[in-house]
């Protein structure tokens, strides 16, 4: 709080990143690795994730390599488990040798963060960049909380109230859409032939994959596609409001953006960040007034950090902020 109610100059990818993975890790994974020192050995491991995947020279990894094994020492000290969420006690059950376990970990606790501090950066950037989305978020929020009874004095809000929040869900998903940059890697384990859906009718070759072909494929192609989306390059935040239709050839599309994997590998955080993203949004909007600071290039996408998740911006953004 600020008692003159003067502006307060931040980064909003730093101000995101800093408030998402302590409000993340601390309810999914330990209440000891939510803080300033875990939060900063991140960024760096953050960073150079594309390079260590790439199996890139020592001395391209060295910050990513000594930020990950902080990390693994503080997820290997014993106060890490006594302070662990239910989720991560129990997984101390199932008796993984420590380096592995920790490990695991670690994995976990990239797959809790990773992707939803650059999607919250990617929305709250739009809600800034545009008066017209933030003052529609604005609206939504302030309406829902005026329905209250008045002796309901919390700050927090029900799913229920989250699951009226269409606005900050839609520019959600137009996020995700515009900004996912994950790529698919799987290595045959025999030979088969890939043929596409009614090749004879429409012409298409068929493929053959032998055995051990690394097979990439990039699902955020689809989300580009102009016979289901309309001007598909542009940030459009009502675009997935409730009665919404996408359809190709004369057919819906159920699922028109996919961004959390399926089958065995649908994630299982795709409803916490829906709901947490939100919560944010809505905490935000309701007791504070921000503004894109002035004169700036308007952030694109860092490509050479992309193909792990939702891509980074390429360079961080000001903002101003002050408690209403």
């Amino acid at each position: 709080q600020n008692p003159n109610d003067q502006w307060h100059n931040c980064n909003l990818f730093s101000f995101v990143r800093e408030y998402i993975f302590k409000a993340s890790v601390g309810p999914l994974v330990s209440k000891y690795v939510a803080n300033d020192e875990a939060s900063d050995c991140f960024k760096l491991f953050d960073a150079g994730i594309p390079f260590l995947f790439a199996g890139a020279p020592s001395y391209l990894t060295k910050k990513a390599t000594a930020a990950r094994n902080t990390l693994l020492k503080l997820i290997r000290d014993p106060n890490f488990l006594e302070q662990g969420s239910d989720f991560f006690v129990a997984r101390a059950t199932l008796g993984y040798p420590e380096n592995v376990f920790a490990r695991l970990n670690l994995g976990v606790l990239f797959g809790s963060v990773g992707n939803s501090i650059p999607a919250v950066f990617w929305v709250m950037y739009h809600l800034l960049e545009d008066p017209k989305v933030y003052e529609a978020a604005k609206a939504e929020v302030e309406s829902i909380v005026k329905e209250r009874n008045d002796t309901d004095a919390r700050e927090t809000f029900t799913l229920e109230e989250l699951d009226r929040m269409v606005i900050i869900k839609s520019t959600f998903m137009e996020a995700l859409r515009l900004y996912s940059g994950a790529f698919t890697t799987r290595e045959a384990v025999e030979d088969f032939v890939f043929d596409p859906k009614k090749s004879a009718k429409s012409g298409q070759k068929r493929y053959l994959i032998q055995k051990g072909t690394r097979v990439m494929s990039f699902p955020a192609t689809m989300h580009h596609d102009p016979d289901v989306f309309e001007d598909p390059e542009s940030f459009q935040y009502d675009r997935f409001l409730p009665g919404k239709v996408f359809e190709k050839n004369g057919k819906s599309i159920v699922e028109p953006v996919r961004v959390f994997g399926g089958g065995l590998h649908l994630c299982p955080g795709r409803k916490f960040i829906s709901y947490q993203i939100r919560a944010f949004i809505a905490m935000l909007v309701s007791k504070f007034e921000m503004r894109l600071s002035n004169e700036q290039s308007v952030p694109k996408i860092n490509f050479p950090s992309q193909g792990v998740g939702i891509s980074h911006p390429d360079h961080d953004v000001g903002f101003k902020i002050r408690v209403l």
